[in-house]
């Protein structure tokens, strides 16, 4: 059982306080935002990459309501160091209010409609929420009758088997080369820029694209037997497997950079279940996107 010292008193004083402040601000005859911002100090595992004043997705569960809607976690620090042999990274992070307060929290920006890895894009494209975002890309027609559950229009051969002639190299590392379709292998090199602009390398953090059906079925295998926590669909079942997903190492700065802005180039993040995974044209998985507002 923890100790009750004065710090932890004090502490707990703290969050219990803008707490308080959060029902003031969120209140109907509120007037401005009312948070003091605070900040939150973490070791991890060596990382490359982030910077100071990026932006991180965290799980915000233990928080007070009202603070994911209102409040950013900026990046205000980062120190590397090694110790017994192993490299750590302290990350200093600063909670601040969002652009615009209260009154520009970003909605849903996109259909959402419970999917799964598998799924078949619906006939109609009609925003199923009315706070989309006007901005937002719109997800593709329905291909439902081209030959199988989210095949793109066109396409030739089969799920985790398409000729060389439907796929396109995006990146090559080492000895590993990684391919997509061509529709989305031209809507990669747009997000790659993106990303470059933004000062992220997207090729970096690149762990898998289209995979054909024997790597799909040794992943799947591995998942199923408990050996990996990240899904993986049966061969022949993958949106991998038409060349339309990526996945990206998940304690990137990229991954992170990208979960928030990736439905503005038509991609679209798996959520917290899949974190690494992300899939051009739809959200297959129907967890919210919520890109950032410029």
């Amino acid at each position: 059982m923890p100790q009750f010292t004065d710090s932890l008193i004090g502490e707990n004083v703290a969050v219990a306080t803008e707490y308080f402040k959060t029902l003031i601000a969120s209140s109907k005859s509120g007037g401005s935002i009312g948070f003091i911002p605070f900040n939150i100090n973490f070791v991890m595992d060596g990382l490359s990459g982030m910077k100071i004043y990026n932006e991180l997705s965290f799980d915000t569960s233990f928080l007070p309501p009202g603070y994911t809607k209102t409040l950013d976690f900026i990046v205000t620090g980062v120190d590397h160091k090694l110790k017994d042999g192993d490299w750590e990274t302290d990350v200093k992070v600063t909670l601040i209010p969002k652009n615009g307060g209260v009154n520009n929290v970003v909605k849903v920006s996109a259909p959402v409609t419970k999917q799964k890895e598998n799924y078949e894009p619906p006939v109609s494209t009609t925003p199923s929420t009315p706070n989309s975002s006007p901005s937002a890309p719109t997800p593709p027609p329905s291909t439902s009758g081209t030959g199988g559950k989210g095949r793109p229009p066109g396409l030739i051969g089969d799920n985790a088997q398409l000729p060389d002639s439907e796929i396109v190299t995006i990146a090559t590392k080492g000895t590993r080369t990684y391919k997509l379709y061509k529709d989305a292998a031209s809507a990669y090199s747009t997000l790659k820029a993106a990303a470059k602009a933004a000062g992220y390398d997207i090729d970096a953090a690149l762990t898998s694209a289209y995979r054909g059906y024997a790597e799909q079925e040794r992943l799947y295998n591995d998942y199923k037997a408990g050996k990996s926590k990240y899904p993986a669909a049966q061969p022949g079942h993958s949106n991998h497997g038409w060349g339309k997903s990526i996945d990206l190492s998940a304690g990137s700065a990229v991954n992170l950079w990208l979960r928030e802005n990736c439905v503005k180039y038509n991609w679209y993040w798996f959520g917290p279940k899949d974190a690494v995974h992300f899939t051009y044209g739809y959200n297959e998985s129907g967890y919210p996107q919520l890109p950032q507002q410029n």
